[in-house]
């Protein structure tokens, strides 16, 4: 089973909208807060869509899901999920894309920059956390994603 939505109604965090998402797979659920200062909640379920498009449709290796995006002009990083097919199996990565290694300015255009070759072990020698789904469960997920946002 794989999912990734938003949950409920936008609620004030520190002076900022946010909005709790989470994502799911196999088991495996993380909770995230999604700043609103910059995309709305359309945007992400979005852009969510647009990559896994890619990933299924176009047989892409690797995507990026954004969960946390703010204007190019004040923000230093964007955490995203970085969604890694081998086979019939999607390994699923949290990152964070800083600034300084996207040439020191972050736009949305850079969502997909940067994704580096799927790693298991970090430069510490110490295992990465990631999570298996199957391909065909992203992919019916995509059906339900795109029935919702009306894309095709």
């Amino acid at each position: 089973m794989f999912d990734i939505c938003l949950l409920g109604k936008p609620f004030l965090f520190y002076d900022e909208w946010v909005c709790r998402g989470v994502l799911r797979a196999d088991g495996f659920e993380e909770e995230f807060d999604t700043p609103l200062t910059y995309w709305n909640e359309h945007n992400y379920v979005e852009q969510w869509c647009e990559a896994l498009r890619r990933l299924i449709e176009y047989e892409q290796n690797a995507v990026a899901l954004v969960t946390s995006i703010r204007h190019p002009d004040s923000q230093n990083f964007v955490f995203r999920w970085i969604l890694y097919r081998e086979g019939d199996t999607v390994f699923i990565q949290q990152h964070v894309l800083f600034a300084a290694v996207a040439g020191g300015r972050l736009s949305s255009t850079d969502a997909q920059a940067h994704i580096h070759r799927r790693n298991r072990v970090n430069e510490e020698g110490y295992s990465i956390s990631e999570w298996p789904v199957s391909f065909e469960d992203v992919g019916q997920f995509l059906g339900r994603c795109e029935g919702k946002t009306g894309t095709s």
